[in-house]
């Protein structure tokens, strides 16, 4: 299962959250967080993501 990421970059983050809301995937990261960061995040995360989408799908 392929599922498409948002990034966002704040300067109010101190760590980084993964949010899945609505079949929308949202990674809010602090603003010097490097993007082989957040890529190695998101890998390690994987499963747990599509777990989660695949929940919010069998919810009517």
């Amino acid at each position: 299962m392929q599922f498409e990421v948002q990034v966002r970059r704040t300067n109010r983050r101190k760590t980084a959250t993964i949010q899945v809301q609505q079949g929308v995937v949202q990674v809010v990261v602090p603003q010097t967080l490097s993007q082989q960061a957040i890529d190695d995040l998101i890998a390690k995360k994987s499963n747990w993501i599509r777990q989660k989408l695949v929940l919010q799908q069998s919810v009517p």
